[in-house]
């Protein structure tokens, strides 16, 4: 197979969450050619699945070099950054979504970045982006709740924490947020 056959075997490995093949694949591919952007973020993308990160920024710096404006490396990168360093991550999506304003997962990510840093309301129309582009992201939903949650705002903490579990029935996030603001309410 080809590089890019390689890669699209990669990216169907990832997506189905078997990340150690999808690493292997990807590392396949990047022997055949190791000026293929797309591998080397899916490289990262892995990476920073199986917990990483050193190695997964260090891919996601390799795609970046090759292809700088990579919205999806800017945005893997910072998340393998943001444990580390919130306010740099948040560079990094904000540089993502300016790339590619439609990119849902950066906007969630830089929801999860302000809300770290106690920008509450930032994170909250984040969150909201989110779920214009993606009403169906369970995470955004869970997120959005435990932001309306940080604010105070125990009802639309809960709705929100309803529509992430719909989507998702084991959203374990939503499903111990929901409890907590319900018994919250009662008192």
């Amino acid at each position: 197979p080809t590089a890019t056959e390689l890669n699209s075997q990669g990216d169907s490995l990832r997506q189905a969450g078997k990340y150690q093949q999808a690493l292997m694949t990807y590392e396949k591919a990047i022997a055949r050619d190791s000026n293929l952007a797309e591998a080397h973020w899916g490289r990262c993308y892995s990476l920073n699945s199986l917990g990483r990160t050193q190695d997964g920024m260090a891919a996601c710096d390799q795609a970046l070099a090759l292809k700088p404006d990579y919205p999806e490396a800017l945005w893997s990168k910072g998340a393998a950054l943001e444990s580390q360093n919130t306010l740099a991550a948040l560079e990094l999506y904000e540089k993502a979504i300016a790339i590619k304003p439609d990119f849902a997962d950066a906007w969630i990510n830089r929801g999860v970045a302000l809300h770290k840093l106690k920008r509450y309301s930032e994170a909250i129309k984040a969150y909201e982006r989110a779920l214009q582009l993606n009403p169906n992201s369970a995470d955004a939903w869970s997120n959005l709740g435990a932001a309306k949650w940080d604010v105070g705002q125990l009802d639309q903490a809960i709705n929100a924490m309803e529509k992430a579990l719909q989507i998702q029935p084991n959203h374990p996030n939503a499903r111990n947020l929901r409890q907590q603001a319900r018994e919250q309410l009662r008192r």
